[in-house]
C-alpha cells in the first residue's frame, strides 16, 4: 500500500515541482514524508542527489564540439530547481554550457511547445 500511495502522491505534485511552483522540501513532504520514516529529509535528499551520474564521454563530446565549431551550448531540461543546481555544480556544467532553460525556472516543461520556443529564442 505504501508504494501505491507514494506513487499516487508523486503523480499529484511532480509536475508542479518540475515547473518550480513548489520546493523540493515541499515535494518530499507530500510524497515521502507524509508519514514517519526511519530516515531524515537530509539523508533522503543526499541519497537522491547521489543518483546523478555523469556521462563523461558525452560531456567531452559536447566540449569538443563547442571548441571545434565555436558553438553556444544550451541545456533544456525538466528538472526541479534544487536538482538542476546540484547537477550544474557537481558536473561543472558552467564550464561549457552557455544557457540553461530549466522547467523550474521558466515554468514550462517538455513537451510543452513554449519551453522549446524559449530555448530557440
Amino acid at each position: 500500500m505504501d508504494a501505491e500511495e507514494t506513487q499516487e502522491r508523486h503523480h499529484l505534485i511532480f509536475d508542479t515541482y518540475e515547473v518550480g511552483k513548489v520546493s523540493l522540501d515541499d515535494y518530499l513532504k507530500m510524497v515521502v514524508f507524509y508519514k514517519k520514516r526511519n530516515f531524515t529529509t537530509e539523508e533522503f535528499t543526499k541519497f537522491m542527489f547521489a543518483q546523478s551520474k555523469a556521462l563523461p564521454d558525452m560531456i567531452q563530446l559536447i566540449k569538443d564540439l563547442k571548441l571545434k565549431y565555436n558553438l553556444k551550448i544550451a541545456s533544456l531540461n525538466n528538472e526541479g530547481k534544487e536538482l538542476n543546481e546540484h547537477r550544474v555544480k557537481k558536473f561543472k556544467l558552467l564550464e561549457f554550457v552557455d544557457f540553461f532553460i530549466s522547467s523550474s525556472l521558466v515554468h514550462f516543461r517538455k513537451p510543452d511547445v513554449d519551453i522549446w520556443k524559449i530555448g530557440l529564442d
